[in-house]
């Protein structure tokens, strides 16, 4: 029973002189450990896993389903603004647009309206001239001449803004990302879900879109920094700022 008491009590000893965070020189003083006071930044860390992507990338189509007659450059290309990329068929739209230029050019506006004129200035001069009715016929045939040519000239403005935009230029300074096709393929187009044949990319401006869990999304903020990893590039960081949360 005494031994035992006697080994409880080294053990006891020894845990309580690893906890204490003095330590003696032998001699009777004390030697503390200490450390100046100041102020830091506290931060709080989120990881997550994102997609990079450019911040500005246009999406090149058809207007029309017609066909690919002409490709310019290649994906990985950098173009300039106004650069010529890719044709599409036009034949079927340049009719059209000739068509629309011939109706805008007919004469019968410019009759009208001298015929107008002509029976104005008689009717300015000597009212007998010309009666109430022959000027109401006037007027209502250069009114009908007018809304014709109205309806021809606007006509002609879309034919040619259709004819303008089978063929595809950049709109802007960028790289090529993504091109689709080759000459003779079917380029499918309309107003709604057409084909996308180019995209434009301006890869001097990046964006990282994140999936944060919604535990963390409580310590992101707009402005924040961030330290963005690369897979292309495994011994560098890029810094970046939380432009949006949504």
């Amino acid at each position: 029973m005494k031994k035992k008491l006697i080994a409880g009590l080294v053990v006891l000893a020894g845990i309580v002189l690893y906890l204490n965070p003095f330590s003696s020189n032998g001699d009777g003083s004390i030697e503390v450990s200490t450390m100046k006071m100041e102020r830091k930044d506290l931060s709080s860390k989120v990881v997550a896993d994102g997609e990079l992507q450019p911040e500005i990338e246009i999406k090149l189509s058809a207007n029309n389903t017609t066909y690919i007659t002409d490709i310019a450059e290649k994906e990985g290309d950098f173009v300039k603004k106004g650069d010529f990329l890719m044709a599409l068929d036009d034949r079927q739209q340049r009719a059209a647009t000739e068509a629309s230029r011939a109706s805008e050019k007919q004469p019968q506006y410019n009759w009208s309206k001298e015929n107008l004129k002509n029976h104005v200035r008689k009717n300015y001069i000597n009212k007998d001239l010309i009666s109430d009715q022959e000027m109401e016929t006037t007027n209502s045939s250069y009114a009908s001449a007018l809304s014709s040519y109205n309806q021809a000239k606007a006509r002609l403005i879309q034919d040619e803004d259709a004819l303008q935009k089978l063929k595809l230029v950049a709109p802007q300074d960028g790289t090529i990302t993504y091109l689709t096709g080759e000459v003779g393929d079917l380029a499918q187009g309309g107003m709604f879900n057409p084909q996308v044949l180019i995209k434009l990319s301006d890869l001097s401006k990046m964006e990282v879109l994140v999936n944060v869990n919604e535990n963390d999304i409580t310590d992101v903020s707009l402005k924040d920094y961030a330290l963005v990893e690369v897979d292309a590039y495994q011994d560098r960081k890029f810094k970046g700022v939380v432009k949006e949360v949504a």
